[in-house]
């Protein structure tokens, strides 16, 4: 299985887990990476980061631009 693939799957099983939560796709040379929620503050991050740290080991909360509803 190719890295876009495991990409690929890895979004797929992250949305059936939290399906309330976006996951984007993103291709960060030389990876492909998925990205998870859109949290305004570093409190709804380490909220985020605890739900899914159980199901997806090693997460790593990075600043970057969110997508506001």
């Amino acid at each position: 299985i190719g890295a876009k693939e495991e990409q690929q799957r890895i979004r797929a099983r992250f949305l059936s887990e939290f399906p309330d939560i976006d996951a984007y796709y993103r291709y960060d040379e030389p990876y492909f990476k998925v990205y998870v929620g859109d949290c305004r503050t570093r409190s709804e991050a380490l909220n985020l980061y605890d739900l899914i740290k159980k199901e997806f080991p090693n997460p790593i909360i990075r600043e970057d631009y969110i997508t506001i509803k």
